[in-house]
């Protein structure tokens, strides 16, 4: 370190020392791994990822906002880094963010069908407590996704913390051919939640009433 003249004050001396042991740090962290990992996840670059990985960083780094690097990686929409990870020895599939959100939660809410069947096909569990991947999935109204998720076996009827399944969800965000494709496979039309709610009752708060006969048809159609 640069030597500071004994003539300069004390308060001067405190903070040059100071700045040049924080640029110490600085660089200490830029050329940390890890660091440089979760800035390539940041920044989806798929040959910093590849590279780091191969050079034994861990796919299973946590960020402090994000959580796990995969999770990040989906929740930044860094799909390229995504399929990195979910095949690296080692990962886990099934680690989750503060929120208790998995990588195929995270890649099921944005609708990215490669990023879903990559993760299930190398294992994640298509299930979880409480909310659930197909659960994001229809709060977006991303059928094709939810379609995916059921033929892997998704529970159509999945209750979050306070008893709102996934075909509720769709009806009450206002996707409607979600909801639909839910109904054709199977899905309860006449749950309610722990505030009463159900599909019909989502659908006449948002006046989508030529909808509910339909709905009505259906339940009637089952109990026959």
């Amino acid at each position: 370190m640069r030597r500071i003249p004994p003539s300069t004050p004390d308060v001067l001396r405190r903070l040059v020392v100071g700045g040049m042991a924080l640029l110490a740090a600085g660089l200490a962290r830029a050329d940390d791994p890890r660091i440089a990992m979760l800035e390539a996840i940041r920044l989806d670059d798929a040959d910093a990822v590849r590279r780091l990985l191969a050079k034994s960083v861990s796919p299973n780094l946590r960020e402090k906002t994000h959580g796990p690097a995969i999770v990040m990686a989906a929740r930044l929409d860094s799909f390229k880094s995504l399929a990195l990870l979910a095949v690296a020895p080692g990962v886990d599939l099934e680690a989750t963010d503060a929120s208790g959100q998995t990588a195929l939660m995270m890649a099921a809410i944005k609708g990215h069908e490669p990023s879903v069947k990559l993760l299930l096909d190398r294992g994640a569990k298509v299930d979880s407590d409480g909310w659930t991947a197909l659960h994001y999935a229809a709060s977006r109204g991303h059928a094709e996704v939810a379609r995916m998720l059921i033929l892997r076996g998704a529970n159509l009827d999945a209750r979050s913390a306070n008893g709102t399944t996934p075909v509720m969800l769709a009806a009450r965000n206002e996707h409607f051919s979600t909801m639909e494709l839910l109904a054709d496979m199977g899905a309860d039309l006449t749950a309610r939640n722990e505030n009463g709610w159900g599909v019909i009752e989502y659908l006449e708060a948002r006046k989508e009433h030529a909808r509910i006969p339909d709905i009505r048809e259906r339940i009637a159609r089952r109990r026959r």
